[in-house]
């Protein structure tokens, strides 16, 4: 017999931020596990939805929660505490490995490898920036030739993440440290090119938040040393929104005008259509084993016979 509900929307589920807490959360996908036998993966952004819903099986449903990563951490001990199963919580891992007071004991929570899931995806699949880098920079290069040379796609690249790792800096110090500094929407497009400093950045950060703290020159020296770090790293631990601001300023060099809200935008829809960019992350694998492990599918891509990543759909009756 029918359940006397009207079915769920296909799509993922966006819940409206001011009626958003831990117990409307939880609320949302126990209502949602009562009415159907499939699963829910909770990520914290509408913008995870747009990037990883056309992946999804109809056996996984997601849900955005949209009230940061403390109320969905909380939702997550509400659901380890009362045993639902068929729920998991996909979050970003910023730079909690910075904060020594941050503790994760949740059994049901993924999380991401780098600073978030778009870092984790332009580090599995690198032609997703090139390609945008090209894309952008394609009229530019047909213009007659002057002085300014824009440079190869790479180097572009390269640039823009050694631009945004001066930002991440201070983020790492500011975190060490527990102080509250102000990054929302730090003015990359006002930087001028001799402004491409950590110690630079740190102190428009440490300006424009009002710090009262008579230890600058100190935090300053700090984030130089923890810049000077990173060049031993693989990558630097950059954020998505400061890697796109940090192209739009770098392309803005070359007489390139896009914001950085179109570069993300391009980015996502180009991870729609690709597996590539899912499939070399470690949380793809999780999230996948835990939806095999349980009879389910979870995302529709998989490794094709010619070592390619492909987008496959998979039926749900088919052998898992």
């Amino acid at each position: 017999m029918g359940s006397g509900y009207p079915p769920w929307p296909k799509g993922s589920i966006v819940l409206m931020r001011e009626s958003l807490n831990e117990h409307t959360l939880f609320a949302t996908i126990a209502m949602y596990l009562s009415e159907n036998d499939g699963l829910v993966l909770v990520v914290e952004g509408d913008d995870d939805c747009l990037a990883l819903e056309e992946h999804c099986s109809p056996d996984l449903r997601l849900i955005a929660g949209i009230g940061g990563k403390p109320q969905i951490l909380k939702t997550a001990s509400l659901a380890q505490q009362r045993g639902v199963g068929r729920a998991r919580f996909l979050i970003d891992k910023d730079y909690d490995s910075y904060d020594e007071d941050f503790s994760d004991n949740f059994r049901n929570v993924i999380v991401s490898r780098t600073h978030d899931l778009f870092i984790d995806m332009a580090e599995s699949d690198e032609s997703l920036l090139i390609n945008l880098i090209k894309i952008h920079t394609a009229p530019a290069r047909r213009r007659p030739k002057g002085k300014r040379v824009i440079p190869s796609e790479s180097e572009i690249r390269a640039e823009a993440i050694a631009l945004a790792a001066h930002l991440a800096a201070v983020r790492v110090v500011a975190t060490q440290r527990g102080i509250s500094l102000k990054f929302d929407r730090f003015p990359f497009g006002e930087l001028k090119v001799k402004d491409f400093n950590s110690r630079i950045i740190a102190k428009k950060v440490i300006d424009r938040s009002s710090y009262a703290g008579d230890d600058t020159d100190i935090i300053l020296n700090e984030v130089e040393q923890v810049r000077a770090e990173f060049d031993s790293f693989p990558q630097p631990p950059i954020g998505d929104h400061d890697l796109f601001r940090a192209l739009a300023r770098l392309l803005k060099c070359f007489g390139i005008s896009v914001n950085c809200r179109e570069l993300q935008q391009n980015f996502i829809f180009a991870v729609t259509y690709t597996c590539r960019a899912l499939t070399g992350t470690k949380w793809f694998q999780e999230i996948q084993e835990w939806c095999t492990g349980v009879g389910k599918t979870g995302f529709t891509c998989q490794l094709s016979v010619t070592d390619s990543y492909d987008r496959q759909p998979v039926l749900l009756d088919q052998s898992i």
